[in-house]
């Protein structure tokens, strides 16, 4: 079953209510508009240093609302400019339920 949009945007607006994260929001608005995204774009777009930190301080209100941010390795995995495998991630924000 689709989930339409707005029930997603009116999730992540509560949330943005109920959390007080300038970087955590930053990273929200970006990934309702950016399908999947990767480590690296994530931090230079939202000038977020670490991700992983801000989706935290948000975690516990998007399960509230039956979303959640999760980070995956991409395959394949990236490579970085010395050719050795890198640990960025894809990020993304699904519905739970």
């Amino acid at each position: 079953m689709m989930i339409a949009q707005h029930c997603i945007d009116e999730a992540v607006t509560a949330v943005k209510r109920e959390t007080v994260s300038p970087a955590a929001h930053r990273l929200l608005d970006y990934l309702l508009t950016n399908e999947a995204a990767l480590t690296h774009e994530i931090a230079r777009d939202c000038a977020i240093g670490n991700i992983s930190a801000a989706a935290n301080l948000v975690r516990p209100a998007l399960q509230r609302h039956g979303l959640a941010i999760v980070a995956d390795l991409p395959k394949p995995q990236i490579k970085n400019r010395f050719g050795e495998l890198s640990m960025s991630h894809e990020w993304r924000l699904v519905r739970t339920r």
